[in-house]
């Protein structure tokens, strides 16, 4: 089983940046998971006005090969 890490903090502004670690996502993949991660909490945060946000084992299956990745997301205001 392979496992990917990733971590990210929003700052007050409304700024993501991510917490390095070891792993095997291509740079264009981990674009697309920062993009995405951002939207999702500024829609949380910013429109529905949440203070903080979780999600665990987020799942994502590729239909044609069958992989499936697990995925745990959390983001709190500072």
């Amino acid at each position: 089983m392979k496992t990917v890490e990733m971590s990210a903090s929003l700052k007050g502004r409304g700024d993501l940046s991510e917490i390095k670690k070891n792993n095997n996502l291509s740079d264009s993949s981990v674009v697309i998971l920062k993009h995405t991660f951002f939207a999702l909490a500024a829609i949380e945060f910013f429109q529905k006005g949440k203070d903080g946000i979780f999600a665990e084992d987020i799942r994502v299956k590729d239909e044609k090969t069958g992989r499936e990745f697990s995925f745990n997301l959390s983001a709190k205001e500072c």
